[in-house]
Parts: structure tokens; sequence; C-alpha cells
């Protein structure tokens, strides 16, 4: 059944008064008496009237939308910290009072134009993964003067806010509990697709350099999406022999995983795994030893500066290095003696 959509000239003739005066007692202008206001107010809650928000923004100059993009909806399993993200961009939403349009995916458009199209007024602000856009489309979104935060950014040209983590001291740690452990030969398994994944590899670089320790097998897949068995097959094969692998986040760390105990290697009795990111999956299936970075924390506080930038907040000012720690569970544990 079709029915239209209430109008202000239909809460006008219900009321008995002019489309002006409904507009004025909705909008709190101009002078009228309590009858005519009771009688507006109550043909709106009989005929169900809702303003049109597209009017508002048009009046106002604000639509009270953030556009959020984060990585593809693939990427929302749970080896991933996407779903913890944006349940803190919900988070941040609903205490700012704003709505949210998320963009699935990019349409079919050419690099150059792809930031240009958060600049249409759909939107007043932006939150979006820094690896999705390449060095000169952050430029076109720092010239536009969009409020915008850029997540796992550790490097972002002047005008946008932006939030990483602190990837060094979270590499560091992991190889420290390594060591301490009794571990001397360490690899490191990750796809540096972004910045922030290239962080943690250049990370665990200085981290095994700074223990004067032999790093093994280094591994960087050219994709996201690896081949885990083509990769364990050249830790396996690596000399010297690793007792013990980083991965770059805890989807790198669970298809290691799944990938040695097929070919009956141990983990951790035989190898130990620790992955990056703590991803709802690391504790619930894995059981896994990993860095635990704030994914929820960050998405409400991406939203927190977005509102404050359209604010006149310096961008300065809306930056923050979050910081992580080290939860130990049970992919890690001392080397098999030799």
């Amino acid at each position: 059944m079709n029915r239209r959509r209430t109008t202000i000239d239909m809460i006008a003739a219900h009321a008995g008064v002019s489309i002006a005066t409904v507009s004025n007692v909705l909008n709190n202008k101009g002078r009228f008496s309590n009858d005519v206001k009771n009688r507006v107010q109550l043909a709106v809650e009989e005929l169900r009237f809702t303003p049109s928000g597209l009017i508002r923004s048009l009046q106002n100059g604000k639509t009270n939308v953030l556009g959020v993009r984060t990585w593809p909806y693939w990427q929302t399993f749970s080896a991933s910290i996407n779903m913890e993200l944006l349940s803190g961009i919900a988070d941040g939403l609903t205490e700012a009072g704003f709505d949210m349009l998320y963009y699935m995916d990019f349409p079919a458009r050419k690099h150059k134009d792809r930031a240009l199209m958060f600049m249409d007024g759909r939107v007043d602000g932006l939150v979006v993964a820094a690896n999705l856009f390449p060095a000169e489309e952050l430029q076109v979104l720092a010239d536009s003067h969009l409020p915008t935060v850029m997540l796992y950014a550790p490097n972002v040209p002047d005008g946008l806010g932006a939030i990483c983590v602190d990837n060094h001291g979270g590499i560091t740690s992991a190889v420290n509990h390594l060591v301490e452990l009794g571990h001397s030969c360490i690899g490191f398994v990750g796809a540096p697709v972004s910045a922030d994944l290239n962080e943690r590899a250049v990370a665990f670089a200085a981290a095994v350099s700074a223990k004067g320790i032999g790093c093994g097998v280094a591994v960087y897949p050219e994709t996201y999406e690896f081949d885990a068995d083509a990769v364990v097959q050249q830790v396996i094969e690596s000399r010297p022999r690793v007792t013990a692998i980083v991965a770059g986040d805890d989807y790198h760390a669970i298809s290691l995983i799944a990938a040695f105990r097929r070919l009956g290697v141990r983990v951790p009795e035989d190898l130990s795994i620790i992955g990056f990111d703590d991803a709802p999956s690391a504790a619930a299936s894995a059981n896994l030893t990993t860095i635990r970075q704030p994914a929820r924390e960050i998405g409400r506080l991406s939203v927190q500066f977005a509102v404050a930038l359209g604010s006149g907040t310096p961008f300065n000012e809306c930056k923050r290095t979050m910081s992580v720690e080290l939860v130990v569970r049970g992919t890690t544990c001392p080397p098999r003696p030799r």
C-alpha cells in the first residue's frame, strides 16, 4: 500500500492555518497564540509528520552526517578489528547526534576523483582508513577543508586529523616477550600493504637488531589475502630455523597457525606465534598471544575529532597515537631444546 508522505501543506490544512504559520511553529519563529501552536502540534502528531532533513540541511548548511570509509565489508570477519572499529564509530555518532553514510566500496571512478566524491555536500566530515588513498588523494582531502580524520595513519598532510597506534612499541614488546621465553631466532610475516603494516615490519627489524639476535626468515606477501601454505613452506625451509614468528596482524597469525598445523607443526610447542590487534577471534577461537589495540576507542575518538575539526579545532590538536599492550595467551612458550 502506497502512502503519500505527509507534507507541510497537509499539516496546514489539517490545523486550519497557513503554511507560513506551520513553518513558524515548527521553527519556533514569529508570534502565534498557544491555540495555534497546539493545533499545529496536534496535526503533526496525528499525521505523523517529520520535517525534511534535506531541507533543514539546506537551511543551516549542515547535514549532521559523517562519511565513514573503512576496509571492504569482507574484512569484517572475526580476524579483523573492522567490526570493533565500526562499533566505536557508532558509539561516537550516538554521543555527537550524528548519522553515518558508510561507503562500502568506491564507485568506479578514476583515482584522482575518489577524494572529490566526498565534497558534494552529503557529509559534514569524514573518517577513513589511510591506506585506502594514495598520497595525492590525501592531499586533495587536506586541501578541501572537509573535516577529515585518517585512521592508522603514521604520516598525513597538514590539515587532517589522524589516529594511529604505537606500532613500534607493540612490536618491540612482542619481540621482548619471545626473547624472555628463550627464543633467539625470530621471523616475521606480514603484507606491507599499508603504511601501518609497513611500520610494523620496520619496527620488527629494529627490535631484533636492538636485542642482538638473529632475524630468521622475513616474508612480505604482496597481498593481504596471502597463500599461507606457501609462506609456511618458506619458513620451514629457512635456515637458520626460526622458533617463533611475529605476524603483521591477527589475520596473518591465525592463517599461519592453521597452515602450520595442517603440516603437523604444533603451535606453540614447535613454533611460537604472536599476532597484532587482538581481533575478536584472537581470544575466542585462536587463543592467540597478540598485541591489543583499542579499536573501539579509536572509532569513538575519530568521531570526536571529526566533529571538533568541524567546529574549528586546529588539526594538530586532533592527532593521537594510541597505546597498545601485550596479551599473553596460548600460542607462545619457551622453545624446545635442540
